[in-house]
C-alpha cells in the first residue's frame, strides 16, 4: 500500500529544530508513517464485517458501558483539533489511519515516555501510549470538549448509560489542580446527560504509592458527579495489596461505587481478584485470570459481583489473539453477571479484530465468543438493575428501557430477513422461543448488588427516570 517508515535522522532533526514542541519531541521517538498508494475511497471502506446482517442487529441493540477510559478513547478529530489549538506537529498520518498509528507505535511504549520526567515514566510504565493522549488533556477546556465528544459519540452507538473513568493526577501539567480536572470531566460529562445518564469513575495508578490512591478515592467521594473509584494501571508486578486500604475506604466508608482492574494480566493477577472478591468490591475490571479458578468463580457469583468484561481490548492476552478463547461464556454460564466494555476505543484492539467500539464488542461476543442473544440481553438487563455506580438513575426503568429496546432490535431483524441467525457457534438469534432470556436472567443472579449489597445499594430509585416511561 505504498507505506514507509522513515526513522531517525528526520526525526532527529525537526525535534531539534523546535524541542519544546510535544509533536515534535514525539517524531523524534516514534516512525513516521507516510501514507501513499491509496485512494481515499479505498481508506474510507468499511470493513467486511460491517456490513452483515449481525453487525447491523448489534448495532441496533441497546448497550450499557460501565469500562472506558477518557484519555483511550479520544476521537482522531478532537486529537487534530487540538494540534491545531497547541501548535504542534500531528501525528503523521491522515485522521482516518490515525488507529493504525496508534496501534503500530503503541508496541514501543517506551518511545512515549522519552524526556518525561521519572514520576510519569512512573506512572505509565508499559502503557506509555496514554502519556502521548493525555498531553492533548491538560486544559479544562479540552477535558471538558474530549468527556462531550466522547458521550456523543456513546449516544451514536445506542449506549444508555455510561460511566466514564480517568484519573486526575494525570492532568495536571497545566497547571489544573486534580479538583479542577474532575469538575471539568463532570461538566462535560453534563452536556448530554439528559440523553446518557451516567457518571465519573476517578482512578487511582497501581504503580503509585497508596497515598496517590488514597487521595484520589477522597476525591471522588467528595465530588458531585464522581461515582465511583477504579484502581488501575499496569497491573503485572504491582499487586492489589498495596492499595489494601484505599479499596476498604471506598467500599466500607464512601458513599461511591468501588471497582478494580484485576485478573487483566497474565502473570500472578489471580491473587487480585481474588482480594478483590475478599474486600468487597462492586465489580471487577476484565478478571480474565479468573477461568482458571472455578472457587473463585463461585465466589464471585455468590457475591453478586458484576464483571465488566472487554474482549477486543483483551485481545492481546488472548492465545493466539483469538476471541473464542475470552472467558466471557465461561463467566455467565457459571452464574456470573458480565457487562460488555470498550476500554479504549482509540488505543485499543487490533488490525485483526478492529477497534473497541460498543458494537464491536456485541459483534464478536455474538459472533465468535458463543455469547446467545437471549444471555447478552439478560446480563443487561441485570446491569441496569443492579450494577449502576450512579444512584440517581432508576435502574428498574433503565431495566425496562433495555428490555423494549432489545426486543425492537430483534422485531426489526425479524422483519429485515427471514429466519434464524447462525454462526460457527450455532443459533445466535432465534425467534421460536423467549424461554432462553428467563433462564439466562437467573444465571446472572438477578436482583442482587455487587459484594452482595441489596440492588438499591449501588442502583437506587433516584430521581433520574422515576418520571420518565420506558
Amino acid at each position: 500500500r505504498g507505506v514507509h517508515l522513515l526513522w531517525g535522522a528526520v526525526g532527529l532533526a525537526l525535534s531539534r529544530a523546535d524541542p519544546g514542541r510535544m509533536g515534535l519531541s514525539l517524531t523524534r521517538c516514534l516512525p513516521i508513517v507516510c501514507r501513499g498508494g491509496a485512494s481515499d475511497d479505498e481508506e474510507k471502506k468499511q470493513p467486511k464485517y460491517q456490513s452483515t446482517r449481525l453487525y447491523r442487529l448489534s448495532k441496533r441493540i441497546p448497550k450499557i458501558e460501565l469500562h472506558i477510559h477518557l484519555d483511550g478513547s479520544l476521537s482522531p478529530e478532537f486529537i487534530f483539533k487540538r494540534c491545531r489549538e497547541m501548535k504542534i506537529k500531528a501525528p503523521p498520518c491522515a485522521p482516518e489511519r490515525l488507529r493504525q498509528w496508534v496501534q503500530d507505535a503503541k508496541k514501543k511504549p517506551e518511545k512515549f515516555l522519552y524526556g518525561k520526567s521519572k514520576k510519569e515514566r512512573k506512572a505509565y510504565g508499559a502503557l506509555g501510549v496514554f502519556s502521548w493522549a493525555n498531553e492533548f488533556l491538560q486544559t479544562a477546556p479540552a477535558l471538558r470538549d474530549a468527556t462531550a465528544d466522547l458521550c456523543r459519540r456513546l449516544i451514536k452507538d445506542n449506549v444508555l448509560y455510561a460511566e466514564i473513568r480517568f484519573c486526575p493526577a494525570l492532568h495536571t501539567k497545566g497547571h489544573l489542580t486534580e479538583r479542577e480536572a474532575l469538575e471539568a470531566v463532570v461538566d462535560g460529562f453534563s452536556v448530554t446527560r439528559e440523553r446518557l445518564p451516567g457518571g465519573i469513575i476517578v482512578c487511582g495508578l497501581r504503580t503509585l504509592p497508596p497515598s496517590h490512591s488514597m487521595a484520589m478515592a477522597k476525591l471522588a467521594d467528595d465530588t458531585p458527579g464522581a461515582v465511583g473509584f477504579d484502581m488501575a494501571g499496569v497491573e503485572e508486578g504491582h499487586p492489589l495489596r498495596a492499595h489494601r486500604r484505599t479499596i476498604e475506604f471506598v467500599v466500607r466508608r464512601s458513599s461511591i461505587g468501588c471497582t478494580v482492574h484485576a485478573g487483566e494480566w497474565a502473570k500472578n493477577t489471580v491473587e487480585n481478584v481474588e482480594l478483590a472478591v475478599q474486600l468487597g468490591v462492586d465489580r471487577i475490571g476484565h478478571a480474565l485470570q479468573m477461568s482458571k479458578q472455578k472457587d473463585l468463580m463461585r465466589k464471585v457469583k455468590e457475591k453478586g459481583i458484576c464483571v465488566e468484561v472487554n474482549p477486543v481490548s483483551n485481545v492481546h492476552f488472548l492465545k493466539n489473539g483469538d476471541l473464542t478463547d475470552h472467558p466471557m461464556k465461561e463467566f455467565i454460564r457459571n452464574g456470573i453477571c458480565c457487562s460488555l466494555g470498550c476500554d479504549n476505543t482509540l488505543i485499543s484492539g487490533s488490525k485483526v479484530v478492529g477497534p473497541s467500539l460498543p458494537t464491536e464488542q456485541v459483534y464478536y461476543a455474538l459472533s465468535n465468543m458463543g455469547i446467545t442473544l437471549q444471555e447478552l440481553r439478560a446480563c443487561t438487563i441485570e446491569t441496569a438493575m443492579s450494577h449502576l455506580f450512579d444512584r440517581s438513575v432508576d435502574g428498574e426503568w433503565l431495566a425496562r428501557r433495555v428490555a423494549k429496546k432489545f426486543d425492537s432490535a430483534m422485531a426489526a431483524d425479524r422483519r429485515q430477513y427471514e429466519g434464524d441467525l447462525h454462526t460457527s457457534y450455532g443459533t445466535a438469534i432465534s425467534y421460536g422461543s423467549n424461554s432462553g432470556a428467563s433462564a439466562s436472567a437467573a444465571s446472572c443472579g438477578a436482583g442482587t448488588g455487587g459484594a452482595g449489597r441489596p440492588a438499591g445499594k449501588i442502583a437506587s430509585h433516584g430521581s433520574f427516570g422515576s418520571l420518565r416511561t420506558a
